[in-house]
């Protein structure tokens, strides 16, 4: 995952000690064309490559804007790299003229199934299941039938703020919804997700 990489520059906590120290000795293949013009293909470690930052910016949840349970969204990308340009580093380390770095891949729903996990255990910890009915389990467990119905950001794309979790109660002909909002600070660049993850149960 794209934000894999950025947790090992960045030294992120991580369960696994070792993961961000197996992360960046990976090697991945490099390509371009070397100065005397010919195409080649260069392995180097992944800590060579410059830590591109990925910045998703999700639809609001569909159940907030009207969408159909089913429906889909439309998401965008912002890309930024270092200052320091250390692509042209790179390429005149490797003696090229031009170079082509992979890109990393970005599972958007696996992303979007994180947020949800968050969410769904912040409510689990400040409100637990006598007032918490979850909408979702499902879609953590793996159906992502729903998962834009209940995930997404804003629109337009709103800052992070502190605290980084908080939720709302949201009325609605259904009952009153429960959202969290999510800033992931450790990536500040990253807009603030929202996941409607269920109802408030009425008081017994």
């Amino acid at each position: 995952m794209a934000y894999g990489y950025l947790r090992a520059v960045i030294g992120a906590p991580s369960r696994r000690k070792d993961r961000h120290k197996a992360t960046l000795a990976s090697r991945v293949t490099v390509t371009g064309k070397n100065l005397r013009g010919e195409e080649v293909a260069i392995q180097v470690p992944i800590s060579h490559i410059p830590p591109y930052e990925f910045v998703l910016n999700l639809p609001q949840p569909g159940i907030l804007r009207g969408a159909e349970p089913s429906a889909t969204g439309e998401v965008s990308f912002d890309t930024f790299l270092p200052h320091s340009n250390p692509l042209r580093k790179l390429r005149e380390r490797l003696g090229l003229s031009e170079i082509n770095t992979p890109v990393m891949s970005f599972p958007v729903t696996g992303f979007m199934r994180m947020i949800a996990k968050i969410g769904h255990a912040y409510l689990m910890a400040e409100l637990g299941p006598g007032r918490y009915e979850s909408d979702v389990r499902d879609f953590i467990l793996g159906d992502t039938s729903e998962a834009w119905y209940r995930v997404g950001g804003y629109e337009p794309p709103a800052s992070q703020v502190s605290p980084a979790l908080s939720y709302r109660v949201i009325p609605s002909p259904s009952g009153n919804l429960l959202a969290v909002d999510i800033s992931l600070a450790v990536f500040p660049r990253l807009p603030r997700y929202q996941v409607v993850c269920g109802r408030l149960r009425s008081e017994a």
